[in-house]
């Protein structure tokens, strides 16, 4: 199973599996959305979301990690770039403006590419910049933002933050192709809960009860694994051997999805801006992949 996960796939079907697994994130407010109704809210069910999983993940990973001596480095860096990049998007969402963090989160295609230039010396064509335009156009419109009325507090930092950190976890992983992207995995996670357990520190959450965590323990470990797991590592997998700009401009593909899903499954009215803005997305996806499908990656 891990093996047609992490596999390597031409640069046509990688873009591909890269838009459809975002796509996948797209729906994860939904299972989150029940998981919150059963009573675990705030940043404890983020916490247990990246915490849970942690068991299973050091039975399978800690003993392949221990031996790869040589990638020690790799595996921290890019465990705690990404695993935190994660949990302040996540504590973003919570506790500050869903639009702010989520437009905040979406400069990654830019970052990304900056990254790429500074620490991978890649070159980026005008059709990349381009797109990258398109996309953040399209995501500032799908999301309504209103720049009028736009004012910023210090919770927006999660978002910009996790933008930031993630993209450089992205430009690590490319950088460290070589290592076993499934054993970093258990890093990331790790990471991922510690960071939030020190948000729930700084910010005072009161613990939940225990009937609360027995009773939402068995969905979040199975929506962790079943459906942010495989996802994830897909994602990971072929930033190794693709562009970190190329692969963050496909990944807005969660905005159009998540957008259409709130529409049929809670009645939530796309306006005309916001499927103006989906095209423009959709355009950025398009326009890099027919311009760099049948260009090889160096």
């Amino acid at each position: 199973m891990l093996s047609f996960l992490t596999q390597t796939y031409n640069k046509r079907s990688a873009m591909l599996m890269i838009f459809i697994s975002a796509s996948v994130w797209g729906i994860l407010w939904i299972p989150l959305r029940v998981i919150e109704g059963l009573g675990l809210n705030g940043l404890w069910s983020n916490f247990f979301f990246l915490a849970l999983p942690i068991l299973p993940l050091t039975y399978f990973f800690l003993r392949p990690i221990w031996k790869d001596k040589s990638n020690w480095v790799g595996y921290f860096i890019i465990g705690s770039c990404i695993g935190m990049g994660f949990a302040c998007y996540l504590a973003g969402l919570n506790l500050g403006s869903v639009t702010k963090t989520t437009v905040l989160y979406y400069l990654t295609p830019a970052w990304a590419t900056l990254f790429g230039i500074f620490l991978l010396g890649e070159k980026q064509t005008f059709g990349r910049w381009t797109s990258i335009l398109f996309g953040l156009l399209g995501c500032v419109l799908v999301i309504e933002l209103d720049v009028r009325s736009l004012s910023f507090d210090y919770y927006d930092i999660f978002g910009f933050a996790s933008g930031l950190i993630w993209s450089l976890g992205s430009v690590f992983v490319r950088k460290f192709n070589k290592i076993d992207i499934a054993s970093v995995m258990l890093p990331i996670y790790f990471f991922g809960a510690f960071i939030t357990l020190i948000f729930i520190y700084f910010f005072k959450f009161e613990a939940p009860e225990t009937l609360v965590i027995l009773k939402t323990a068995l969905p979040i470990f199975l929506v962790s694994i079943l459906i942010f797991f495989p996802t994830f590592l897909i994602l990971l997998s072929i930033n190794q051997y693709l562009s970190p700009g190329l692969i963050g401009i496909l990944m807005l593909s969660e905005l159009i999805i998540a957008a259409l899903s709130a529409n049929i499954i809670l009645g939530e009215p796309m306006s005309m801006w916001q499927w103006i803005g989906a095209i423009l997305i959709v355009i950025a996806g398009l326009t890099v992949a027919l311009l760099e499908s049948n260009k090889e990656e160096p």
